[in-house]
């Protein structure tokens, strides 16, 4: 089963190839292609859609694919930085409650 999961192909931004944010060399390694011809088709519906759905469409994929763990980014380097990455990990000085019941007084 882990085998299996190993082999799995994930979609992820590239940190290698790439122009912007990587999305277009992420998917340009997910389907194995040269990522140049979509990213001039990408450029060509952003202008004849008068630039703003494309812009938006952009930056949502590149907030939500996820960006290749094998390499560093400079994005994850900015996020480890200014802290952001501290809100997902519990704090170790914390205390965890059992068997705890409540009454009103």
């Amino acid at each position: 089963m882990r085998q299996r999961k190993q082999l799995r192909k994930h979609l992820t931004r590239s940190a290698s190839n790439r122009v912007i944010a990587g999305v277009f060399g992420g998917f340009g390694a997910y389907w194995n292609i040269n990522p140049n011809p979509l990213r001039i088709v990408y450029l060509i519906l952003t202008v004849l859609t008068s630039f703003v759905p494309g812009i938006i469409i952009y930056l949502m994929m590149a907030v939500l694919i996820p960006a290749d763990p094998n390499q560093p980014t400079t994005l994850r380097d900015l996020l480890k930085m200014f802290g952001s990455s501290d809100h997902q990990t519990p704090r170790a000085d914390r205390k965890e409650l059992h068997d705890v019941e409540e009454k009103d007084l």
